[in-house]
Parts: C-alpha cells; structure tokens; sequence
C-alpha cells in the first residue's frame, strides 16, 4: 500500500480526498472511477454551515450570496472531474438547503420561503455541476 492511501470496501481504495471506485467498461477492460470521500463531502458541508451560522447576520445578503457562489464554483473546479458530476450536484444542492435554513434564521420572522428563494436564485444563478478535470 502506498503511503497516503487508505483501504476501502473491496475493490476500492481512497486516496484522499477522492475515492477510486474499480468498474468493468467491458469484460475484457476494467477501467477506475474517481468520486469525492465520503468522509470529505460530510467535512465540506459542515463547513459551509459553519461559515453560514457566522456570517447571516453580519454580512448583507448580496455579499453572502457573492461568497457562496465563489466556494460553490471552487468545489466545482476542485471535485469536478470525471464520474463525479452526481457527488458534486449533490453537494450543491445540499449547501443550498444549508443556505436556506441559516438565512431563515436572521431573525423570528421567515425571511424566505422555498418559492421566494427559488426566485432569488434564479436572478442569481449558481453554477452547475461539469467536469473540468477529464481523466477518463
């Protein structure tokens, strides 16, 4: 085992922060997909809740929103690679909904509901999952 490489289930191994996933393309040529740690994606999106609990009320809103689509577009160009565009729409959608919650706890009163926020994204758009690393 080389150093930094940790065991995984059978027929995978993980050299963090992606794990590498053993797959047949066809019988005669077995071929490796990469997605992102599971152990990652749970600390990554501790963090994102983390940094939303600081800043909503601290920060206006246009600014939070400014912040978090410049960590959003960094996961993307970090995570995403080949076979790994469904972990990182995961994590998207998943740091939204963090988003979400925190900004409807800036005080009593909701400041969003789901169709209010989906309008705000939309003039807002985020960014979507791609493969900016093509290893396959």
């Amino acid at each position: 085992m080389k150093r930094g490489n940790v065991c995984g289930a059978k027929g995978t191994w993980a050299r963090l922060p992606l794990k590498r996933m053993n797959e047949e393309k066809t019988k005669l040529v077995p071929f490796s997909k990469m997605k992102t740690s599971g152990k990652k994606f749970r600390a990554k999106l501790k963090n994102v809740k983390t940094w939303c609990k600081a800043v909503r009320n601290r920060i206006k809103l246009g600014e939070i929103w400014r912040i978090f689509l410049a960590k959003i577009r960094g996961h993307i160009q970090y995570y995403g690679i080949s076979h790994n565009t469904d972990k990182v729409d995961e994590f998207i959608d998943r740091a939204t909904r963090i988003l979400y919650k925190w900004l409807n706890r800036r005080s009593q009163k909701r400041s969003f509901d789901w169709d209010k926020f989906n309008k705000f994204m939309n003039k807002r758009s985020l960014p979507k999952a791609r493969v900016m690393h093509s290893f396959f």
